[in-house]
């Protein structure tokens, strides 16, 4: 049954607009950094045969597909935010300042930014690069017929978790020992 949700059609346009992102990034990078000098038409040659390119490697094209809802998301969370904190009167000139000199905010974005290129990649590459078994507690065990699963069981394994808990803490303490005492 057809609904005004069912996106399933699109996906066959998927390449389509990899090549549009490939080619609008690869133009505005080249415009933004003047690379190339100042000829437009060489950047859109440049561009053009980059996003081409893309097309020939099809993991690339599917990795591109998974990144990018994920970034759209991140990006539209950071608008949300943005936009309750002008609601309860800050300035934008504050958030500006706050978002371009703490540089926790540039660490959190570029964290995520390489969670999001490592979730494509493991969605893209893991069945590839696994090869189908996995050593829990020292033991080598014949691993699942899916990489989502044993890649959750190794990351929710209680040792992973509690080494993951030591280094949240150890870092804080780091941090805060740190820290210069107000005056």
């Amino acid at each position: 049954m057809a609904t005004l949700l069912d996106v399933g059609l699109l996906g066959h346009f998927s390449p389509i607009f990899t090549f549009l992102l490939i080619y609008v990034l690869a133009y505005a990078f080249l415009t933004k950094t003047a690379l190339l000098g100042d000829n437009k038409g060489v950047y859109a040659i440049v561009a053009l045969v980059l996003a081409s390119l893309t097309l020939f490697f099809p993991p690339i094209v599917a990795l591109i597909t998974i990144m990018a809802p994920w970034f759209v998301f991140v990006m539209v969370v950071i608008f949300l935010i943005l936009l309750l904190m002008m609601a309860f009167g800050v300035k934008g000139d504050v958030i500006t300042n706050y978002f371009v000199k703490d540089k926790l905010v540039i660490w959190v974005i570029v964290g995520f930014s390489i969670a999001i290129f490592l979730f494509g990649l493991s969605q893209v590459f893991g069945d590839v690069i696994a090869g189908g078994s996995s050593a829990v507690d020292g033991e080598e065990t014949e691993g699942s017929a899916d990489f989502n699963e044993d890649v959750t069981r190794t990351i929710f394994h209680p040792k992973v978790m509690g080494v993951i808990f030591l280094l949240i803490v150890a870092s804080l303490a780091v941090k805060l020992l740190s820290m210069t005492p107000p005056a």
